[in-house]
């Protein structure tokens, strides 16, 4: 354990940055954020400031410093009262706001059971930072545009197949609209929902 604030922030000292184009949130591994650390958020950037678990703050692009209970002399408090773990834990995840694309592919049948295979190409942005931390689980310090189009497959695959395996292999140049909008309505409703 440090006794120096911690600087968090996505520009390595090495120069290299976490955001890489893909990654959509990068959670900072620092165990060492305490009182009065400093976090400094990119312009394209928010941060979310979690602590135990709970959405304490989203921070625009700048430099701030955080109001967290993890210093010294609570830290030897705790570590008293906790058999040396320090109860709570600070996280900082910094979440892109750039544009992103997607691209979800499958195999889906037409009436007279005829595969076809559809491939989705979708845009998005982050609006609500804290929305979509709260709603994606991180295995890792890292949530990619590949997690995300993973988790989408099943929904674009499911609003394809309903109009799809309704339509006979003739009729089907003539329904690609209803595909349009039936995977444009699921890719709304769901995103939104991500934040």
């Amino acid at each position: 354990m440090s006794v120096f604030r911690a600087v968090v922030r996505t520009l390595q000292e090495n120069g290299q940055d976490m955001m890489a184009p893909g990654v959509i949130i990068w959670r900072d591994h620092n165990v060492d954020i305490r009182n009065r650390s400093i976090v400094i958020v990119e312009s394209n950037q928010k941060a979310v400031v979690r602590i135990q678990g709970q959405i304490q703050t989203v921070l625009d692009a700048g430099s701030h410093n955080l109001n967290t209970p993890n210093n010294p002399v609570s830290n030897f408090f705790a570590r008293l009262a906790y058999g040396g773990n320090v109860p709570w834990t600070v996280e900082v995840l910094f979440v892109s706001l750039a544009r992103f694309e997607a691209r979800s592919a499958g195999v889906s049948q037409s009436a007279e059971l005829i595969p076809l295979q559809f491939q989705v190409a979708y845009y998005f942005q982050v609006v609500d930072p804290a929305k979509l931390v709260q709603a994606v689980q991180l295995n890792g310090a890292f949530y990619t545009v590949n997690d995300l189009a993973l988790y989408m497959s099943p929904i674009i695959d499911q609003a394809v197949s309903q109009v799809i395996n309704t339509v006979s292999i003739k009729d089907l140049y003539a329904n690609l609209h209803k595909i349009s909008e039936a995977v444009t309505a699921a890719l709304r409703q769901t995103l939104e929902s991500l934040g």
